[in-house]
């Protein structure tokens, strides 16, 4: 079986594709698209360090060093905390608007029902 060859568009593409692909499906896309783990790893690192652009050429593309990938580790898992709580932020937000209308439309029922007693109140003394 002869190797694959690929543009970069194309593998910038099936990188996107298997990031956005859930937890546990990550092989499945990669066997979809006819891409080892190796190549796909390797092309992320490429693609991180702004290196797409050496794809073909023989020697021509270096993996991140060490220290840069934990970086990039680090980070990566830090936007993913960042989006969960922003996750959390946002249900918290619309819960405490839907508290608000809730509590707005029991203000204007207690001020009908207090408006409501004034007039009675007015009407029993005269």
């Amino acid at each position: 079986m002869g190797q694959k060859h690929y543009r970069v568009d194309q593998i910038l593409v099936m990188i996107a594709e298997y990031e956005d692909a859930p937890r546990g499906q990550k092989a499945l896309t990669l066997r979809r698209l006819g891409v080892s783990r190796q190549s796909m790893g390797r092309w992320m690192f490429m693609r991180d360090a702004g290196d797409l652009a050496s794809i073909g050429k023989r020697g021509g593309w270096r993996m991140t060093p060490r220290g840069e990938s934990a970086e990039l580790t680090r980070l990566r898992a830090r936007i993913r905390e960042l989006e969960g709580d922003l996750s959390k932020a946002e249900a918290d937000r619309d819960l405490a608007v839907k508290g608000a209308e809730v509590l707005g439309k029991a203000r204007e029922l207690l001020q009908i029902l207090a408006d409501q007693q004034e007039q009675q109140d007015r009407s029993e003394t005269s």
